[in-house]
């Protein structure tokens, strides 16, 4: 069985210009953090607009971005109530999301830690 490539990780204070794939990490109940709020400024609202209702843990919520917006895709990767976020309860959120962007033949993307 062919493994998957071991994931690079890297630290940045901005979202790439030419990021394929942007992942928001989203606690229900809590705002945007200010490169989220950004981003969904220049997509016109589209990222609150998805946060507008509340998602089980590790629900990925996947946006085709507007003009204007270079990604191709947007998800958000709900984490669930903030007060039940737990290490375990990531690491599912995580493995799902690996999952989908895998399930979507993506093989990168900018999460961002806001």
């Amino acid at each position: 069985m062919p493994q998957s490539p071991v994931p690079v990780f890297e630290a940045a204070d901005a979202i790439a210009a030419d990021a394929p794939v942007i992942v928001i990490l989203k606690a229900d109940g809590q705002a945007l953090g200010p490169r989220a709020a950004a981003l969904d400024a220049a997509a016109g609202g589209i990222l609150s607009r998805a946060c507008s209702a509340p998602a089980e843990a590790g629900d990925c919520i996947d946006l085709v971005p507007p003009q204007g917006v270079a990604a191709r895709r947007l998800v958000v990767l709900s984490l669930g109530k903030a007060e039940a976020i737990t290490a375990l309860s990531l690491a599912k959120a995580g493995g799902n999301l690996a999952a989908h962007l895998e399930d979507k033949g993506e093989d990168e993307a900018t999460i961002v830690l806001d």
